[in-house]
Formats: structure tokens, sequence, C-alpha cells
């Protein structure tokens, strides 16, 4: 539950402000990883961390998803 002061804080904040806040509050937990092929249609290769931000409701019962780039550069 949020505090009086966390309600101050988070309202003077832009939505690009709001979005990096929960990131940087949140867990990132890839769950498929850069070059891993789809569950579903193989053909498909994730060319970024598939990932979603454990602990946050994305609205569809499971975490906000999020991309991140891989550590090593695409070719």
């Amino acid at each position: 539950m949020l505090r009086a002061t966390d309600i101050d804080r988070w309202a003077g904040l832009s939505l690009w402000q709001h979005l990096a806040a929960l990131i940087a509050e949140s867990v990132m937990v890839v769950d498929r990883p850069h070059g891993s092929a789809h569950p579903e249609v193989p053909e498909y290769v994730y060319p970024l961390n598939y990932s979603y931000l454990e602990g946050a409701d994305g609205g569809d019962g499971s975490g906000i998803d999020v991309w991140r780039e891989p550590l090593v550069a695409v070719v």
C-alpha cells in the first residue's frame, strides 16, 4: 500500500519517469532469453531478452512484459 509520501513523490513524475522507477524498483525475470526459440513458433527466435517484472500486474494475470537488450552484440 502506498504511503502519503509515496503518493506525493509519484504525483510529480512523467509517464517515462514512472516507468523508469517501476523498472528500477522491480525484479526483472527473463522468461525467454535472447536467441531462444518461441515455444509455439520455433521459427521465431527472440532477438532480445523477453522478460517480465515480478510482482507487477500486467492486467492479464501475469507480470508486466519488458524487453531487454542482450549483453552481447546482435550481428
